[in-house]
């Protein structure tokens, strides 16, 4: 069966770990077996759910930082680095595969931080490992603060981030 998700990307701040939960508490009600995934390993909670896979099991900003002597953006492409090279997250979204509680919809929750999409391939070659590993059918929702929305200037600038 194929995975179905949507992956949220935006700026810090941008709400997307409140639009994951709402997200994943949305399907819920409408009896669709969902599972929150987090892909930041800098993120410092877990907001108003639980994540069924949390890349701070596998490697987190603050201990790459102490490990490797690396500034925070330094140890979050490190981490995305490191993650792409491992089966780490397939194996736990294989796992998942068989609780059909959480399975086949997915919300994942990626980090703000501009540097890993802008200079970075990790994350596109993660996702595109999931895409052709589960057969997933995945969409983006790209989160802007709707302050930002407010002047056009603000919101193309927001976009670009």
């Amino acid at each position: 069966m194929p995975l179905f998700g949507v992956v949220v990307v935006g700026p810090p701040g941008a709400g997307k770990s409140t639009m994951c939960a709402g997200l994943c508490r949305y399907l819920s009600l409408q009896s669709r077996p969902c599972a929150l995934v987090n892909l930041d390993p800098a993120c410092e909670g877990e907001g108003l759910t639980k994540f069924a896979v949390d890349v701070r099991e596998f490697r987190t900003v603050e201990g790459v930082m102490a490990e490797k002597g690396l500034g925070p953006n330094g140890a979050l492409r490190f981490c995305m680095a490191e993650l792409r090279r491992s089966s780490w997250l397939r194996e736990k979204l294989q796992a998942l595969e068989d609780d059909k509680d959480c399975y086949p919809y997915v919300v994942i929750d990626c980090p703000g931080q501009t540097e890993l999409y802008m200079h970075d391939d990790s994350l596109r070659e993660i996702l595109d490992e999931l895409r052709t590993a589960f057969d997933a059918r995945l969409v983006a929702a790209h989160l802007v603060d709707v302050a930002q929305c407010v002047v056009p200037a603000s919101y193309v600038a927001a976009c670009l981030h």
